[in-house]
């Protein structure tokens, strides 16, 4: 999910929440139990304008936003508060 958002590229994950967090508005999701959900959702990606209408630069921002400094703060945060 993160290496294409941070290309520009669409991006269609499972509507789970890790790829929620990562990806927030930036993707289009289907439900990881329905096999019609992604097909569907595949389709809309590619025949219809609804591609366009996430631009590239909102894809790369917010991939921008996953930085491996932030996930070293965010790691780090989480053993500080385990440890007390």
């Amino acid at each position: 999910v993160l290496e294409g958002l941070a290309s520009g590229t669409p991006v269609l994950a499972s509507d789970i929440a890790p790829h929620r967090e990562v990806a927030a508005d930036a993707a289009t999701y289907f439900d990881p139990n329905s096999l019609e959900s992604l097909l569907l959702n595949l389709r809309v990606l590619i025949e219809s304008s609804e591609v366009s209408r996430l631009s590239s630069e909102l894809r790369r921002s917010q991939a921008r936003k996953w930085t491996w400094a932030r996930s070293s703060e965010l790691a780090s945060a989480a053993y500080h508060e385990l440890s007390t």
